[in-house]
């Protein structure tokens, strides 16, 4: 849509350039002087084609203005998922650091709960 509006408005920039051009777009006035053309009468034409361009400019200012917002947007997205993402990660971390603590604790007991002889069975008491 930008490069529409771009185009639209260098196509206008041109016509804006040449007052012949212009006095040609004027069809009431070459309508009652007969077809004559004269380049100096074109100031109806101008103004129109110079609002024209205004609201072409305003459009292009409110297409840029969106892109701007789109991409912070984006980038806050972004943000909040590294965010969630690292909550998920850390949580990840402190199951894993609780999984090896309580392997640490059933190792020994899972070495000593078999029916191993140790020597321990022979004791009184």
């Amino acid at each position: 849509l930008e490069s529409e509006v771009v185009e639209a408005r260098g196509a206008l920039e041109v016509v804006l350039n040449s007052d012949e051009t212009m006095a040609l777009m004027g069809l009431s006035i070459r309508a009652k002087s007969g077809g004559k053309v004269d380049v100096a009468r074109h100031e109806a034409v101008e103004t129109i084609l110079v609002a024209y361009r205004r609201a072409l400019n305003g459009l292009l200012y409110q297409i840029k203005q969106a892109h701007e917002e789109v991409d912070n947007t984006q980038e806050l997205l972004a943000m909040s998922l590294d965010s969630h993402r690292n909550s998920i990660l850390q949580l990840n971390m402190r199951v894993s650091i609780a999984t090896l603590a309580l392997t640490g604790m059933a190792v020994p007991a899972g070495i000593l709960g078999m029916n191993l002889t140790n020597g321990l069975e022979d004791i009184q008491g």
